[in-house]
This record gives structure tokens, C-alpha cells and sequence, in this order.
């Protein structure tokens, strides 16, 4: 129950109040004043003792240094959970977030999956450099573009060369990384 202010009591509020538990003194106690932090027992003053025993109260009297260490660390951050910067969490963003200094802890894009976000792993990214495709991308794009790279770098078209063979095997293994991405069924593909 919040007091009331002394002038804002009814009569009969008034004489219902106990007397001030301060030595010697006579006064109704219109306030309360805790006895130990934590509980729910308070101590009936009037205004001037009130006023006395706040002055001279003292919250950490029964702690320790480490609980008072504790408890003001906890006041710091207002007593909310809280979790160290950077520990790789899911972004829940809606915006596309690029991090290559790792600040938060993750790399690349940011891409969404249904109601939350999700970081694209080193891979794919390279994944959808390698095929020129940009992320949200469907299966039939995915199929369009490895199609394009394979008439592009072909052995038969280019001759047996060397560099094509092996921007081909980079392609292919572009193509499974992004397909496995695709089944794993991590994002919705529109």
C-alpha cells in the first residue's frame, strides 16, 4: 500500500496510523522505512525520523565486498541479462550487414530465414562469387548460372587449357556448396 501524504489522509486514515516506532516519540507514522534489503518489513516513522533513519541508512551494512562488488555491477546494467560482444549470435536484423573486421563476431551478409537472420558462412559467399549470383537466389538460378560457367570454362570448348579445368572443378564445388545451402532448407527460397 503507497502512503498517502499527511494532508491528503482522511479522519479517520489518520487515527487508524500507528505511532512512530522512534524512541520517545508520540507522532503518527504516516512512513515506512525497511528494516533488512530485500524483505518486506519496514519500521513506522513520522516525517522527522523518517528523514533521520534515511540518512543514516545503509543498504550494503550485512555485505561482503564481492556482493557489493556484484550488486553495483548488477545496478550498472540496470539487473538485465546481458552477453558479451561478438560471441557469433544470430543477427536479428532487416537490414543486409556486412562485418569483414569481425567486430561482431560473424562474417559476410546477413541473409534472412523466415522471421530471423542468419550469417552466410566463408563458403558460400565464395560460393556465389565464384557463380556470379547474389543472395536470395532460387534453385533455378543457381542451375542457370553452374550451367553458364560449364559451356563458359568446358574443356572441349577451350582447348584442354589448364586454368579453365580448374575454374570448372571451382565451379562444381560452388555449385554442390550452394545446393547443400539450398536442401538444408535454411531460408525460405521465394
Amino acid at each position: 500500500m503507497r502512503r498517502k501524504k499527511q494532508d491528503t489522509f482522511t479522519e479517520e486514515e489518520w487515527l487508524a496510523l500507528p505511532l512512530c516506532e522512534a524512541e520517545g516519540c508520540s507522532h503518527k507514522a504516516p512512513f515506512r522505512a525497511p528494516k533488512v534489503p530485500g524483505r518486506r518489513e519496514y519500521y513506522n516513522f513520522c516525517l522527522d525520523h523518517v528523514r533521520e533513519y534515511n540518512a543514516g541508512w545503509n543498504y550494503y551494512h550485512e555485505m561482503g565486498g564481492e556482493d557489493v562488488d556484484e550488486n553495483v555491477r548488477l545496478d550498472m546494467i540496470w539487473r538485465r541479462p546481458t552477453w558479451s560482444f561478438g560471441n557469433k549470435a544470430k543477427v536479428n536484423s532487416p537490414y543486409e550487414i556486412e562485418d569483414p573486421l569481425n567486430v561482431a563476431g560473424f562474417t559476410g551478409h546477413i541473409r534472412p530465414k523466415g522471421r530471423g537472420m542468419v550469417a552466410l558462412n566463408r563458403s558460400e559467399q565464395q560460393a556465389l562469387k565464384r557463380l556470379n549470383l547474389s543472395y536470395p537466389f532460387t534453385r533455378e538460378q543457381l542451375k542457370a548460372a553452374y550451367i553458364k560457367m560449364v559451356k563458359k570454362h568446358h574443356p572441349d570448348v577451350n582447348k584442354g587449357c589448364k586454368r579453365s579445368e580448374e575454374r570448372l572443378k571451382k565451379a562444381s564445388e560452388a555449385y554442390d556448396v550452394l545446393n547443400k545451402f539450398l536442401k538444408s532448407g535454411t531460408f525460405d527460397a521465394n
